[in-house]
């Protein structure tokens, strides 16, 4: 989206230092998407069936998560996030 990048800048300015990328795109573009975004980690050639699973870890490794998605291949790991925010 046009404005992830801007997003991303302000979530930083907010104190939101950690943000993660979980994609089911390869990992040369999710790598490619995460520098341009400026984001440290991130997770490529994920099934959106697997999503969920990295919400979970991310929890596990006692982070707070919130999840954005934007399609219904999303709504397994919205809803195990702590705060699930789905996109039109």
């Amino acid at each position: 989206r046009d404005e992830a990048a801007d997003v991303i800048a302000d979530l930083k300015a907010h104190g939101i230092n950690e943000i993660v990328l979980i994609s089911g795109d390869h990992d040369a573009p999710t790598k490619e998407l995460a520098r341009q975004l400026n984001i440290d980690r991130y997770f490529a050639g994920v099934l959106p069936n697997e999503k969920a699973d990295y919400v979970k870890l991310l929890q596990d490794e006692g982070k707070k998560v919130m999840m954005v998605g934007d399609g219904i291949n999303d709504s397994a790991a919205l809803s195990h996030a702590d705060i699930g925010v789905s996109l039109k």
